[in-house]
């Protein structure tokens, strides 16, 4: 979930620690082909003239407005799409974000979902943000694009939660796995690999093998910083909800009393971003905790890329397996390395090694912010434009990706035609 309002920060050597309860190659200088094993390597370029292609995008769960920004921006490039947007909530702003991208045409207004579940129009691309609540909410009308006889719609459906699609989902997409119509994505690989072997494979009435693509939720953002460090300042963030029974908060402060108490040279300010019941501040770090909130996307992005480093702390260990935490594209986006052990690394294998800090070198949640305040301003510069230059090599794939995915298909009806 997103954070609300930051506030005013003090930023210096700084320290992010995300807490995302949702929300998400390796570290050579191009993708492995495996995330999409039809796309060569040149990226056959997508013919400007030809038939207008329709483009629907979906999202009704209410959330996920990173994502359904990222699928906006690398569908939305193709030459020939003249885009619809569906969304059930477009919340902190994301409007503004998505009206900035820089596209063939430009990004419509969102309408809410029961437009499209009442509409008539047939669109050749149905894009699903959250396909778990998307697939369902739509059932009648996929229906209706099933049983048409030009079997013009081509879906794609968009899995946040792995671990679900073995149950009462696999009955709304199988029709269209064997009519060869659906393209299963995932927001990172580890979970498209959980999504295969534990669901896939296991659906019996399954005639056909779908594609599963891999795209990464990173998407521009402008970023106007306003920030100026301050001498001895540190400032980190912390993120999620307020309820003490989801985060050790007690240990949390006990950390941040320690380090105040060995670094008093610092002037260190913790940001609480979220919502919920707020957890008891102990005297002793009283003024050195700040509760936030109502922060839109623009500044979110903006006070994350003033940041030294972001600390990923997952909720469970799902993150590693069958979900995709949303720290990591955020990371990207706000041009800010993050603090991963190898298992991170190794699951959300889009991050490049040279780009972050490892804990094997740094330590653990706040246990790294003694060395990481140490680490040469020049160090920590060149790992911020590693990873923007790698957030700018992701958007660029997405889009070209996509635009090759729709075409693609587009070209293999026109043949069956």
């Amino acid at each position: 979930m997103m954070p609300r309002r930051l506030g005013t920060v003090i930023i210096s050597a700084v320290l992010a620690v995300i807490f995302f309860g949702f929300y998400f190659f390796n570290s050579q200088t191009s993708f492995p082909n495996r995330f999409s094993k039809n796309i060569p390597p040149e990226f056959p370029a997508v013919p400007k003239d030809g038939p207008p292609l329709s483009l629907v995008v979906t999202e009704t769960g209410g959330s996920h407005d990173e994502v359904v920004a990222a699928l906006v921006h690398a569908f939305g490039a193709h030459p020939r799409a003249q885009m619809d947007l569906y969304q059930l909530l477009a919340r902190y702003n994301i409007t503004k974000v998505m009206s900035e991208f820089e596209l063939p045409n430009k990004v419509p207004k969102h309408e809410g979902p029961g437009a499209f579940k009442n509409g008539k129009d047939v669109p050749d691309i149905l894009v699903m943000t959250t396909c778990e609540i998307d697939m369902i909410e739509f059932k009648d009308r996929l229906s209706q694009f099933l049983k048409d006889p030009t079997k013009k719609t081509h879906i794609f459906c968009t899995i946040h939660h792995a671990d679900r699609w073995n149950s009462y989902l696999p009955d709304h997409v199988i029709p269209w796995v064997n009519a060869e119509r659906i393209t299963f994505l995932t927001l990172s690989e580890h979970v498209r690999d959980f999504f295969i072997t534990e669901a896939l494979n296991k659906w019996k009435k399954k005639e056909k093998t779908p594609p599963v693509e891999v795209l990464v939720p990173v998407f521009p953002v402008k970023i106007q910083s306003t920030q100026a460090a301050a001498n001895g300042a540190l400032d980190f963030a912390l993120q999620g909800d307020y309820d003490p029974s989801r985060r050790d908060y007690k240990s949390i402060f006990e950390q941040l009393a320690g380090f105040k108490k060995n670094n008093k040279d610092k002037l260190i300010t913790m940001h609480l971003l979220g919502h919920g019941k707020k957890p008891q501040v102990p005297t002793e770090v009283q003024d050195n905790v700040i509760f936030d909130a109502s922060l839109t996307y623009p500044d979110f992005y903006r006070v994350l890329s003033e940041q030294f480093a972001l600390l990923p702390a997952f909720a469970s260990a799902e993150y590693l397996d069958r979900k995709a935490s949303s720290s990591m594209p955020a990371s990207l986006i706000a041009g800010v390395p993050p603090l991963v052990d190898r298992a991170i690394l190794k699951a959300y294998n889009y991050l490049r090694e040279e780009d972050v800090w490892l804990e094997e070198d740094y330590g653990k949640g706040l246990d790294a912010v003694g060395k990481l305040v140490k680490v040469p301003e020049s160090v920590g510069k060149a790992k911020r434009e590693g990873m923007m230059r790698n957030a700018l090599r992701i958007q660029d794939r997405n889009q070209k990706m996509a635009s090759w995915w729709m075409e693609d298909i587009m070209n293999k009806k026109a043949t069956k035609a």
